[in-house]
């Protein structure tokens, strides 16, 4: 597929799904202008990018770029959570990943019987990064038990379930994950270098999926 080929294909599926949106501006319905915009009807204007995505923030990443550039089969957007540019009840499933929760935005987004899906990080995760780092050989549980409390608050009936693998990392992938996280952020550089001096680098992954549909009253 040609690059002008993959950008026709992403606007059609914009269009067809352009009314799941609101304006992050003025909360304004939104409908296409033209064959790569979207727009409200005040007039506030987001173009589908050439690398195929739409900013609706101020700042944009790097990574919505790679993964728009790779899967043309998802519409692409840049937005913030506090103020989600969707309409009313357009969802029949949301999954927050490894972010802070808008338990608010996400009913509000969510049909009646829609459900929930969030990704939070368990005790044993990046654990190589923490003790390589910091000297800290695990994390403790007490975030993520006061995350599922309050999930469970607000989508009572959830369920759970500990997904924990290891990966041995290539030098690309390595770096690239240790960029990605904030334990690198606040590290000595000298530990930073020494770790990405690694030829390869084994790394635990570790997550508590929790998923629920919200309370109705």
């Amino acid at each position: 597929m040609s690059k002008k080929e993959h950008l026709h294909h992403l606007a059609s599926l914009l269009a067809r799904h352009a009314t799941f949106f609101r304006c992050p501006v003025c909360g304004g319905a939104m409908n296409m202008a033209g064959e790569r915009s979207l727009s409200c009807t005040a007039g506030h204007l987001f173009d589908l990018s050439r690398d195929g995505y739409v900013h609706l923030l101020p700042n944009a990443k790097p990574g919505i770029v790679t993964a728009a550039k790779r899967n043309a089969r998802a519409i692409w957007v840049v937005a913030d959570l506090a103020r989600s540019p969707f309409r009313d009840q357009a969802f029949d499933v949301v999954t927050n990943i490894l972010s802070p929760s808008n338990y608010g935005e996400f009913r509000r987004l969510l049909k009646p019987n829609g459900m929930l899906a969030k990704v939070v990080p368990g005790p044993e995760y990046l654990r190589e990064f923490r003790q390589f780092l910091y000297g800290e050989r695990a994390r403790r549980t007490k975030a993520a038990e006061h995350t599922a409390a309050l999930f469970a608050k607000h989508f009572p009936g959830m369920k759970q379930r500990r997904v924990r693998y290891e990966a041995e990392l290539e030098p690309h992938h390595l770096e690239a994950m240790l960029r990605m996280t904030p334990l690198s952020w606040q590290a000595a550089e000298e530990q930073v270098r020494g770790l990405l001096a690694h030829s390869s680098f084994r790394l635990t992954f570790d997550f508590y999926i929790l998923w629920g549909k919200p309370f109705i009253g």
